[in-house]
């Protein structure tokens, strides 16, 4: 079952990864006419701009309000501050465990079951 798990765990990314890569090329051939700018995508930073750049054929798709570039902004700066709120999370419950793992045991009676 283990074994299962751990094939699963590095095929799943490559698969999310395709599906992800066809998305971008989508997008790059919308926004700039063909699809090679999809590595924008993979770029930390970078993909913002895949993500806000207008279409290239206005007429094909209604353009989007400045409100709603920036709503996409804030879904973006929202996701990441929490990646940050997790990864800080999983920091602060590590040392929690590790310091609970060097006390002594409590004993809360005298009373001693080694008789």
């Amino acid at each position: 079952m283990i074994e299962a798990l751990v094939i699963w765990d590095l095929i799943s990314p490559i698969g999310i990864g395709y599906v992800f890569g066809i998305v971008a090329m989508r997008r790059s051939r919308d926004g700039w006419g063909h699809p090679g700018r999809f590595f924008l995508a993979y770029v930390p930073v970078v993909n913002i701009w895949l993500m806000l750049k207008p279409p290239l054929k206005a007429d094909r798709v209604a353009t989007r309000p400045t409100t709603g570039r920036l709503r996409a902004l804030a879904k973006v700066a929202a996701g990441i501050l929490f990646l940050g709120l997790a990864s800080t999370f999983s920091t602060a419950m590590e040392k929690i465990v590790d310091s609970t793992q060097r006390l002594e045991p409590l004993q809360l009676s005298d009373i001693s079951l080694d008789e």
